[in-house]
């Protein structure tokens, strides 16, 4: 069984050679997040809810485009 990446439409992560994640059947692996908004840019620098509100975002954001959802999470 092969790993298919995930992909997002406007895949700002790409210029920080970031990976949103892989699908392995169908179960979704997700890396590590990072506070960077839809515009490339890192957010909240000095604040840790607006870092953490933002790699929530990026999370929702990349089960969604595999056609999962943030409540099937666990760790």
């Amino acid at each position: 069984m092969g790993t298919k990446p995930v992909k997002v439409d406007s895949d700002v992560f790409s210029a920080f050679t970031i990976g949103q994640g892989h699908c392995i059947g169908n179960l979704v692996f997700l890396s590590g997040q990072a506070s960077i908004n839809d515009a490339g840019e890192v957010v909240g620098s000095d604040d840790i809810n607006v870092q953490i509100e933002q790699a929530m975002a990026n999370i929702k954001r990349a089960q969604v485009s595999d056609g999962s959802s943030i409540e099937r999470i666990f760790k």
